[in-house]
């Protein structure tokens, strides 16, 4: 029974994620691609400078992490139920056709053909429901970690500003530092959108996933079967990883939009007239209000609200 619960709370969470992200945020997704992309660097020498692949190992890393263990459930969930009756039908010819799945049915489940089209329609449903989370999951760890690492680029090239007591360069950082508050208040802009977006999903993913570690430990510990106990302990994994991913990638981007201010601050603005220091000041002050991605009204995803869940 408890397993049915599971298997129709995922259902719902796959249902919601679909929805909001293919169907009622398209396109609002869209444009804050293409707004990333715009401030993106191009240039090989720029890629270098900032250091972008050590950004992009990041999310290769957390992605080899993710599908792992989406991997390993694919496995659990399709291959081992066959292996299962493999290995009863060569250890002594007979086969028990008692579905290795705890899922209720108001029918006879206990003859081949009905195991078998139940063993598919639950590997085409497993299948997509672990696709559907794979790649929500992958997307929303992309999107905030190229914002993350443009916050600190934008910081970065703050604290670079050349600051001579020229008045050819000083007007010419003023006219810099125009352009960076403008773009400041873009990527603050693309953070809002991106928590308007993912604040209702994140909300029903991280209730659903707190839900589903309960029941899976309760069933580990009254699992019947070896194959029911290893089937438990990875799904408790994965969906421990999963809320983990969410609260990193939610945390770094806090992190890095408030770094904001430190690069203004690391900057030589003490040599600059009382204009730039206005103005750098009007930055310092909007990045000390970090950009958060909240669960809704819940809770800001980040690593303290991680920590606090679940320890």
């Amino acid at each position: 029974m408890l397993e049915n619960f599971v298997n129709i709370g995922v259902l719902s969470v796959v249902s919601i994620k679909c929805y909001l992200l293919f169907y009622k945020h398209r396109v609002d997704l869209i444009k804050i691609i293409a707004k990333l992309e715009e401030f993106f660097p191009k240039s090989g020498i720029d890629q270098k400078t900032f250091n972008i692949e050590k950004h992009r190992n990041k999310i290769k890393k957390f992605g080899s992490i993710i599908n792992g263990i989406y991997l390993s459930m694919v496995i659990d969930f399709i291959l081992i139920p066959v292996m299962y009756k493999l290995y009863g039908w060569i250890s002594s010819y007979q086969v028990d056709w008692v579905p290795v799945h705890t899922i209720l049915f108001p029918f006879d489940q206990k003859s081949p053909f009905v195991f078998w089209s139940l063993h598919f329609l639950y590997v085409w449903t497993a299948s997509a429901n672990l696709l559907t989370f794979n790649v929500t999951d992958l997307f929303f760890a992309s999107m905030t970690n190229v914002l993350s690492m443009e916050f600190k680029i934008l910081a970065q090239i703050i604290g670079d500003i050349d600051l001579n007591d020229d008045e050819k360069t000083e007007e010419s950082a003023i006219k810099e530092l125009k352009t960076f508050v403008d773009v400041h208040e873009e990527f603050n802009q693309i953070a809002l959108e991106l928590d308007n977006i993912f604040a209702f999903l994140l909300f029903v993913n991280v209730f659903a996933s707190i839900s589903f570690l309960c029941v899976y430990v309760f069933l580990f510990f009254f699992g019947i079967s070896y194959y029911l106990l290893t089937k438990y302990f990875v799904c408790f994994i994965g969906v421990f990883i999963q809320v983990y991913v969410y609260c990193y990638f939610g945390d770094r981007l806090a992190e890095s939009s408030n770094g904001v201010a430190n690069g203004v601050y690391n900057s030589a603005w003490y040599k600059a007239s009382p204009k730039y220091r206005k103005m750098a000041m009007m930055i310092m002050k909007r990045a000390q209000r970090e950009q958060k991605i909240r669960a809704w009204k819940f809770a800001d995803i980040n690593l303290n609200t991680f920590y606090w869940k679940f320890s």
